[in-house]
């Protein structure tokens, strides 16, 4: 047996364990985060084989009613901007158009009023592409929100296209990217800023009425997307001043569009058959949040115009109510419907994987509509319904029991020809949406169970190498047993729902019973070491006044005291930062993120004494040891830089801190600090604002530094001597790895920062109490990694993701570096906990070293093996990378087990996908330990 792991074995173990973790989860992934089957089919013009018309109508699938159509969408747009429910007590954001309501009252039956209900997830990407195709989002198209694909597949806009139509867009680019090279007119803004509340709206503005008050009329089909209320949400909520300035803006600016585009209505005129749409694309929760499936999410407005008859009933006046506009009686339109209903209206096929409905409200609207009009296109509707169903049913696996009732059910209606009502065919439709929704994502058991069983596989591996590969200090002990039940415990309960939303609170009381058995083992400890009566230590040189006193390694009051600072770091971190979701409603998204831009003077001050403390923990010199490094070769280089570079980065913090605190002007620049202009090579950097300088400044250290040490460690040969040393530069390592982590987690992650940072550095004081196996450390350290991400207002669901990190140091939205910041705020202290493994060894191998020259009597050293040191180290690594896998497989067979489950999409598949995302940082972070390690 071996009985160490060396830097090659160890290094190629964990490489081996992350292609096999890639290669499980990539497979698991195929089979379980699905996307709907998409077929390439497209309707044609001609009406559907074997289908009877007796219209006549001069177009594709019926008679066209309306020549152009144009969108105005207002991203985010609650239902009750528009209008209240009558509710006692209405807040201040109910009724803010009261400009919209009035000309939707004035013009009578020329306008409808329908609450637009979106399918979960609610975001826009899945929202427009489902209004366009008729069909429903995938759990995968929510990580598609960030950078959309385009639409494979036939949809509304294609059509018509297909058919003559001129396509016109101006706003949010995710429109560019759905639907690249479909536009005639294509006129996109950046959307994902979102602290920029006017960029997108002033262009929408600048465009839209040109376009449609041009009487040349070069588009059929204008799309204009508003996203200011949506960014007014992300940045301050709904109940805020910036809000309101925001909604009165869409107010007065798309009135203007509704009264301009009807002096354009008249007959002759070029919007005499125009139909005018008012929509959201979702809604938002109080707190600006979206995605999710709560009522407030899913529910938004739709307002339609037809301008041609509001000319005819001369309902173009605008009389602007007292009172917040009040509608009692609403009908309730899905999103689902949307692309059925307008394609008839407008003379063009039906999408070919619509499942949505032709809506009897909204075709309603014209004058010139007529009962048998929408017979036959409900008709058309069910027959182009109940052949895409069957057709996907010939390449996807679904219900065929329920699939059958659905063709019994439409050859029932189609056998009763004249005789069958709208009712009937509504009914058909309904259940065949309800059928889809249902059975939409399809699932590969193949693919899933042999993710499984390659996961399990490599777990097994690791397993059998911590209990059998190690250097033979002891048995497992008391400590090593009750961790490993409680992880155990810990991974089987990830199978309850309920559990993973009370995860990061279980976690704290992990933590806290886990050091509470800690305390009580120090404490009955019976080790004894020699002890040292003066003499140097260093390089390794005994001291000539060793005496052979026994005495206990760790006296009972500095045990007591560490211990109940570790417990009681514990609490104060949950209270500052932990967000609670035991008990809530799983669909809502409305939890406030701990943290912001301001506080209190408490907060400030101890924010600013956290900056200060911190690189104070890390570089304190430990007096009874005499621990600073005297070394002139590379590791003293790389240590002393490695600290100077810790020092220059909380320096910038600090200096960042003070200028947010201050009220310093946000745009005040270097050039401006120092009194100089410069307009040569470093033009750009004296010109930039420091808020935006300094962040940048903290980057290139931390990010500089890291890349030194790991070249110099690769590229020396020289070898630790003192196990000193390696506390040293693996402290300055995570110090300079910290500041940036600090920088992007705003107050409360700094000062939960400060509290973790001298609550680890309480523990491994507890760890020279008593000797513990790397295995007790790499789970405890596992407990910490989670603990710091519950701490610091994080949970495992998307909308718990801190997006405003992403802008830290940058005022546009860049894909890979506001990615990186982000996946820096939210596994950041992963990477912490894995650099962390060779501090936590060096106590409690000390104290196994010096017990184990005791009962050896030999006295002839006083320093540590740091052979054994590093070999304990790496097995911690490979143990705690073992732990987190166990946790992955757990998650993954949730996720299994659960597919068909009310909430795998709002609490299973999210977990698994964090699970993943650990797994993997632990994974890189390992493969850099290892390689710092070196020899």
């Amino acid at each position: 047996m071996v009985s160490n792991i060396k830097e090659w074995s160890a290094l190629a173990l964990v490489a081996t364990f992350t292609a096999l973790h890639v290669t499980s989860i990539g497979i698991f992934a195929k089979g379980f985060l699905l996307t709907r089957v998409e077929l390439p089919d497209v309707s044609p013009c001609a009406l559907p084989d074997g289908f009877d018309s007796n219209s006549g109508s001069p177009g594709c699938w019926s008679r066209p009613r309306f020549e152009k159509v144009v969108v105005v969408i207002v991203d985010a747009l609650r239902f009750d901007f528009l209008v209240s429910d009558g509710s006692p007590g209405d807040m201040m954001h109910v009724g803010r158009f009261p400009k919209l309501l009035a000309l939707h009252e004035a013009a009578g039956d020329a306008s409808v009023l329908l609450r637009f209900r979106a399918d979960p997830p609610t975001t826009t990407m899945q929202r427009v592409k489902a209004m366009l195709t008729g069909g429903l989002p995938t759990f995968l198209d929510v990580g598609k929100s960030f950078s959309a694909s385009a639409i494979s597949e036939d949809n509304l806009l294609y059509q018509v296209k297909q058919n003559g139509g001129k396509l016109a867009f101006v706003g949010d680019d995710t429109w560019d990217q759905l639907c690249p090279d479909l536009f005639d007119i294509s006129l996109p803004y950046p959307s994902f800023n979102v602290r920029d509340l006017d960029t997108v709206d002033n262009g929408v503005w600048e465009n839209l009425l040109p376009l449609v008050k041009n009487r040349t009329q070069d588009w059929d089909f204008l799309i204009g997307h508003y996203l200011g209320v949506d960014h007014a949400g992300h940045a301050f909520g709904v109940q805020t001043p910036e809000m309101l300035k925001k909604l009165q803006q869409m107010d007065d600016q798309i009135s203007e569009v509704v009264e301009e585009m009807t002096k354009l209505a008249g007959p002759n005129d070029p919007h005499q058959k125009t139909l005018l749409l008012v929509l959201g694309d979702h809604g938002q929760t109080l707190h600006g949040d979206h995605g999710g499936g709560t009522k407030e999410e899913v529910d938004s407005g739709l307002l339609a115009f037809d301008l041609g008859s509001m000319v005819k009933q001369g309902g173009s006046g605008n009389t602007v109510p007292d009172e917040p506009g009040f509608c009692s009686e609403i009908a309730d339109m899905d999103q689902l419907d949307f692309s059925a209903t307008l394609a008839l209206m407008l003379g063009v096929p039906i999408p070919y994987g619509s499942v949505g409905k032709v809506f009897e409200p909204l075709w309603g609207i014209s004058s010139s509509a007529s009962e048998d009009e929408l017979l036959q296109a409900l008709r058309v509707n069910a027959h182009q319904v109940h052949h895409y169903l069957n057709a996907y049913s010939n390449i996807a696996n679904v219900n065929l029991a329920r699939l059958r009732q659905l063709q019994d059910k439409y050859k029932e209606i189609r056998d009763m020809e004249t005789s069958a009502s709208v009712e009937d065919y509504v009914s058909f439709l309904e259940l065949s949406a309800a059928f889809a929704r249902e059975q939409w994502t399809q699932f590969e058991p193949v693919s899933m169970v042999l993710g499984l069983a390659i996961l399990g596989v490599t777990l097994f591996l690791q397993g059998y190498i911590a209990t059998s590969v190690g250097p033979k200090v002891q048995s497992w002990t008391f400590l090593d047993g009750s961790l490993l039940v409680m992880c155990a415990f810990h991974g089987i309960a990830l199978l309850s729902n309920s559990y993973i939303m009370a995860e990061g609170r279980i976690t704290g009381f992990w933590i806290g019973t886990a050091t509470l058995l800690l305390i009580r083992d120090c404490l009955s400890s019976k080790h004894t070491i020699p002890k040292t009566n003066g003499g140097s230590r260093r390089n390794g040189n005994p001291s000539a006044k060793d005496s052979r006193v026994e005495q206990p390694s760790h006296r009972p009051w500095s045990t007591i005291f560490c211990g109940v600072l570790v417990l009681g770091l514990n609490v104060a971190m949950e209270k500052i930062g932990f967000i609670d979701r035991t008990g809530t409603n799983p669909f809502d998204k409305t939890t406030q993120h701990p943290g912001g831009d301001t506080g209190g003077w408490v907060e400030i001050t101890l924010s600013h004494g956290a900056i200060v403390a911190i690189p104070s923990i890390l570089t304190f010199r430990e007096a009874l040891r005499g621990s600073t490094s005297n070394k002139v070769g590379s590791i003293g280089i790389l240590s002393r830089m490695s600290k100077l570079a810790l020092w220059l980065e909380f320096s910038c913090l600090s200096a960042w801190w003070l200028l947010r605190d201050g009220g310093v002007p946000k745009e005040i620049s270097l050039g401006t600090v120092v009194g100089l202009s410069n307009s040569g090579i470093w033009g750009s950097i004296f010109d930039l604002p420091l808020r935006l300088l300094i962040p940048r400044v903290i980057y290139t250290l931390s990010g500089s530094s890291l890349v030194a040490v790991l070249v110099g460690r690769r590229l020396s040969r020289e070898k630790f001597d003192d196990p000193f040393d390696f506390l040293e530069l693996f402290r300055s390592i995570i110090g300079c790895l910290l500041a940036p982590l600090l920088l992007v987690s705003e107050r409360t992650g700094l000062l939960v920062g400060c509290l973790a940072v001298l609550q680890m550095g309480c523990f491994f004081e507890l760890l020279k109490g008593t000797i513990v196996s790397p295995h007790y450390l790499a789970g405890m350290l596992s407990l910490f990694g989670m603990q710091a991400f519950f701490f610091t207002g994080h949970f495992c669901e998307f909308s718990g993701l801190q997006y405003n990190s992403g802008f830290v140091g940058f005022d546009e939205f860049e894909f890979f570096i506001s990615g990186c910041l982000l996946a820096l705020n939210t596994f950041g202290p992963q990477i912490i906990v894995m650099l962390a493994t060779p501090i936590g060894m060096v106590g409690s191998a000390a104290r196994r070293e010096l017990v184990g020259r005791k009962a050896r009597d030999d006295s002839s050293q006083q320093h540590i093996s740091v052979k054994n040191l590093g070999s304990d180290t790496r097995m911690a690594v490979v143990v705690l990378i073992g732990i987190r896998t166990y946790f992955t497989f757990v998650s993954m067979l949730s996720a299994a087990i659960q597919r068909r489950h009310l909430l795998v999409w709002a609490i299973f598949a999210p977990k698994f996908v964090f699970e993943v995302c650990f797994l993997l940082v632990l994974d890189a972070g390992a493969l850099l330990l290892i390689l710092l390690l070196g020899n």
